[in-house]
């Protein structure tokens, strides 16, 4: 008997563990854990939460959203909270929109540009270009931006293709043979890096701040050296009579700030988007949401600039954002990447705090700089940024809503 317990033991199929062992494990276990997630020391009160989480959460890589992933995804934004968020209720609905669909329609999409002339037959409201792209090879995958569909119309790669004819698509990269113009996937890349620093911010200030992500800085485009989104900085303090918060960056302020985006990018957010209306986007943002009352603004038929729909992008597990697009399909195309000033823009927000703006610079994955350029980039951007603060502009709703007009156009 003894021998037989010798043997299973040596094989490991049952545990050998002793009270030593396991106390000397839990003290060791509870040494480590308190060291865990330390603060950095801070030279100057700074509104930053200093605390580094090294659990990144690993979300969804949007290359592709199917059922099973969104269940995932659903379950765990449900596990962190009791309450519904606008991830969940975004996923919730993406989820019904699947069900809805009807039979299958087949339309055939011919593949033009690069070096590769193919016609694919395809399922209406079901493929996507990222569903063509395998087609054609793994660069197509990889590398492609965005596409574009009968010549005119821009599509994000994980979008449903919906035109009722045959059709072609053409797929933009950030480099290609034939020269092509870069400029819609460089503009594709701002986008992506302009929503993602606006799912950052809500995890990078301490709890006596407000921060209300509120809408990209079009003001800004690929052409000024620069992404941008603006937000809405305030006090929740009931003792203050003043809720206002004038803060600009220093230098090490923004090395923790781009340590932050660093995990947001390593944990590959899921990026994708649906255009909603009225109804749908206040059942997803929250009647009282700052991002609804955009969206409230840019779906006003009186307004100087309407529109009947509105695209919401999911970034990350909890971001939802307001963003005409187009989007990357995946973080894994943006390369170099930086953070370069965060400065308040001298207006005040429709909640009584400040408005700010976070601005940065970034390169795709297959444009890689040697440091000694992309140093004279960021400090050009820097100083950019000192000389738009002095002469700052106003980035009001219905300059957004009539930027928001002219880019939508195109994905019609």
């Amino acid at each position: 008997m003894s021998q037989t317990n010798t043997i299973v033991r040596l094989i490991g199929m049952t545990p050998v563990t002793c009270k030593f062992c396991r106390s000397l494990s839990q003290s060791h276990s509870k040494h480590f854990s308190s060291l865990s997630n330390p603060l950095k020391t801070v030279t100057r009160a700074s509104p930053l939460n200093r605390q580094i989480s090294r659990n990144c959460s690993q979300a969804l890589v949007a290359d592709d959203v199917s059922k099973a992933d969104l269940d995932q995804v659903t379950a765990k934004s449900c596990s962190t909270e009791d309450e519904a968020t606008p991830a969940t209720r975004f996923l919730e609905e993406v989820k019904t929109r699947t069900q809805l669909k009807g039979k299958l329609e087949k339309i055939k999409v011919k593949h033009i540009g690069h070096d590769k002339n193919m016609t694919i037959e395809v399922n209406r409201n079901y493929s996507t270009p990222l569903d063509v792209a395998r087609h054609l090879g793994r660069n197509y995958v990889t590398l492609s931006a965005c596409a574009v569909v009968n010549g005119k119309k821009v599509m994000d790669m994980n979008g449903p293709i919906c035109e009722e004819k045959d059709s072609t698509i053409e797929f933009i990269w950030f480099k290609n043979q034939f020269d092509r113009n870069p400029a819609l996937a460089n503009k594709t890349l701002w986008n992506t890096c302009s929503v993602l620093s606006g799912s950052l911010l809500p995890e990078i200030f301490q709890d006596d701040l407000l921060v209300l992500p509120y809408m990209s800085t079009n003001a800004l485009t690929f052409t000024e050296g620069a992404f941008g989104y603006d937000f809405e900085l305030m006090k929740i303090a009931e003792e203050e009579n003043d809720n206002e918060v004038k803060w600009t960056a220093n230098m090490s302020e923004l090395n923790f700030i781009n340590r932050k985006m660093k995990q947001l990018i390593y944990s590959k957010p899921t990026i994708y988007g649906m255009d909603v209306s009225l109804k749908t986007a206040e059942t997803i943002l929250g009647p009282n949401s700052p991002k609804f009352c955009l969206v409230s603004t840019l779906l006003d038929q009186q307004s100087s600039h309407p529109v009947n729909k509105v695209r919401l992008y999911l970034c990350g597990d909890s971001n939802v954002d307001v963003h005409p697009g187009p989007l990357l399909p995946c973080v894994t195309l943006i390369g170099q990447m930086e953070i370069t000033a965060v400065y308040p823009t001298g207006e005040v927000g429709k909640n009584g705090g400040s408005m700010h703006r976070i601005e940065g610079v970034a390169l795709p994955s297959v444009l890689h700089a040697h440091h000694w350029p992309w140093t004279v980039l960021t400090k050009a951007a820097k100083e950019d940024a000192v000389e738009r603060q002095s002469n700052m502009s106003t980035n009001s709703i219905e300059s957004f809503a009539k930027w928001y007009k002219e880019e939508y156009a195109l994905r019609t």
